[in-house]
């Protein structure tokens, strides 16, 4: 009974006041996927300055889309001499947009991209620690790269 007039009280108190108690539609449980959804979403707008500042893992990366924005498309710490086949960039072929050195600095730290299959053809180079944004001339004509001593 006393919890009866206690909350009574208190509703007459926000009317009182000129208010009406405020109906909640969703519960707390309901709201957090909307949060962690904004959370997410800002996660894959991290760009290639966001991803260098992560640290060195002795990884390129070569992304569909420009400034590094999403998922990459071949994440590798080896030589791939064909993107139409087998290895870690298989699928990558001429979708290019951005790339990203991770590279550790040792004796190859560098990578050498290349337009043919087989390393073949133009090439771009980018040193370890850097990244291309928006790739020009290259845009999506990448279908090798080589770890090289220097560019």
């Amino acid at each position: 009974m006393r919890k009866m007039t206690l909350m009574m009280a208190g509703a007459t108190s926000a009317v009182l006041i000129g208010g009406v108690l405020p109906t909640m539609t969703a519960s707390a449980a309901e709201q957090s996927p909307a949060r962690s959804q904004v959370r997410e979403v800002g996660a894959a707008a991290r760009d290639c300055a966001d991803k260098l500042a992560d640290g060195r893992n002795g990884i390129v990366y070569v992304y569909a889309t420009y400034n590094c924005i999403g998922k990459p498309i071949c994440a590798d710490d080896d030589n791939d001499k064909n993107y139409s086949k087998g290895g870690d960039c298989k699928g990558a072929n001429n979708r290019s947009s951005s790339v990203l050195n991770k590279g550790y600095s040792s004796t190859y730290s560098d990578v050498r991209f290349y337009d043919g299959k087989g390393y073949d053809g133009g090439s771009l180079c980018l040193k370890d620690g850097k990244y291309i944004k928006k790739l020009k001339k290259a845009n999506n004509k990448i279908s090798s790269h080589k770890w090289v001593k220097s560019c």
